[in-house]
């Protein structure tokens, strides 16, 4: 194929291209003449075609719910009509489509006669005569827009006091289009409407006691009692803690401040139930699920932490290993006794073995001793009988704390 059959083929794919695209904007109701435009079209300061359109740009033309996020004060009673159906909305915003209201069917005799019979030439455009005003105060106002907002009431909320920042229920009437919200005449930046009987508030900073007041586009109401706003509580501050590490269920004592109020503490993030002894004082029971790690204490102005870590002891359970030998020996010999301590963790932890002699069918015991095991858990020692006969030898570990008791079985010796 040469340059020019190439280009000439190149021209009408392009062209195809091109003629598809407005197909498709046609069929969405957009013409060639408002595509090009789009770039640059703006409505009152929007410049975003979602805040307008269904589906960003695909729904032409804009919904009543669409029209109403900015013109709100003007709701439509017919669910027949549209706002399209009288209005234009063109980069000047400019009132009324007079033609297309006048016409409408519903100025229509049978949907073909104009219903004033006075200018059913149309000799004269309808506005001459009358207001097409939007208002639903001014006479000759829109019949269409029918809203008329109701005036708030405020019967109560709950809590009856709190710190900026905390969370108000308003219970009352009539929260429609709720426009403002404010605390002893400081405007709350945040509330959220949750039905037209009930909304919620954040305290706002600066917020002074004094009565609730919601506005709507119907009106103002106030509390008939005013709400409390506390002072701002600082986080509470963990300086120590004793002990510094125990089991779960021990009970734990915590010194800091502003523990009054307290909602909340926890060990490494597992919550623990506690008693507020005092402003500076909290004893708290190792919860079950602990971990090691800092206590932190929640109160109504925030967290502490405490800069140290609190140990959560594990109760180890010990194992112990014995042998003894030689298993016979001549009197003046001596016998080995060596085992192992485990796990390693409880290296260094006293063994204590017992010997005992066989003496008239009763066992009884010749000699106790204790021993330290090594790093390695490993432990032994060196016994020399003193008279013949039948002996046997066992190790034991006491419980404690962190660990729990073991003890090996008697392993026999004789002595010749």
């Amino acid at each position: 194929m040469d340059r020019e059959t190439a280009l000439a083929a190149h021209r009408r794919r392009l062209t195809f291209v091109v003629a598809l695209a407005l197909a498709i904007l046609a069929a969405s109701g957009v013409t060639a003449q408002q595509a090009a435009a789009l770039e640059t079209y703006i409505h009152g300061g929007i410049d975003t075609c979602g805040v307008c359109h269904q589906d960003e740009h695909s729904n032409w033309p804009p919904t009543n719910e669409k029209c109403l996020t900015c013109h709100g004060d003007y709701d439509v009673a017919d669910t027949s009509l549209t706002c399209w159906t009288c209005h234009t909305p063109g980069q000047d915003m400019s009132g009324a489509r007079s033609d297309a209201a006048c016409t409408a069917t519903c100025h229509l005799v049978d949907g073909a006669t104009i219903t004033h019979a006075a200018h059913a030439d149309r000799s004269a455009p309808c506005t001459a005569c009358h207001s097409l005003s939007a208002s639903v105060t001014e006479a000759n106002g829109s019949p269409h827009h029918t809203f008329s907002p109701p005036v708030p009431t405020v019967a109560s909320f709950l809590p009856g006091s709190g710190v900026a920042g905390s969370t108000v229920t308003v219970t009352g009437t009539g929260f429609v289009r709720v426009v403002a919200v404010a605390f002893g005449g400081v405007a709350a930046t945040r509330f959220h409407v949750g039905s037209e009987t009930q909304l919620t508030a954040t305290v706002p900073a600066g917020a002074t006691t004094g009565a609730i007041a919601v506005t709507t586009v119907g009106g103002s109401a106030t509390s008939a009692t005013g709400f409390t706003v506390l002072p701002s509580q600082a986080a509470p501050t963990v300086a120590t803690f004793f002990p510094l590490s125990s089991l779960a269920g021990s009970t734990v004592t915590v010194t800091g401040a502003g523990f009054a109020g307290a909602t909340s503490v926890t060990f490494n993030g597992a919550a623990a139930a506690f008693t507020v002894v005092s402003d500076t004082q909290l004893t708290v029971v190792v919860p079950a699920d602990a971990t090691t790690g800092p206590i932190a204490v929640t109160g109504p102005g925030g967290v502490g932490t405490s800069p140290a870590s609190f140990t959560v002891l594990m109760v180890v359970t010990s194992d112990l290993t014995l042998r003894a030998g030689p298993t016979s020996i001549a009197l003046g010999r001596s016998v080995k006794a060596t085992g192992l301590l485990t796990p390693v963790s409880l290296a260094g932890s006293k063994v204590r073995l017992t010997v005992q002699r066989k003496n008239a069918g009763a066992w009884v015991t010749v000699r106790t001793v204790s021993v330290t095991t090594k790093a390695s858990g490993a432990y032994g020692w060196t016994y020399k009988p003193g008279r013949r006969g039948t002996y046997h030898v066992r190790a034991s570990i006491a419980a404690t704390a962190t660990r729990t008791s073991a003890r090996t079985k008697w392993v026999a010796f004789s002595v010749k």
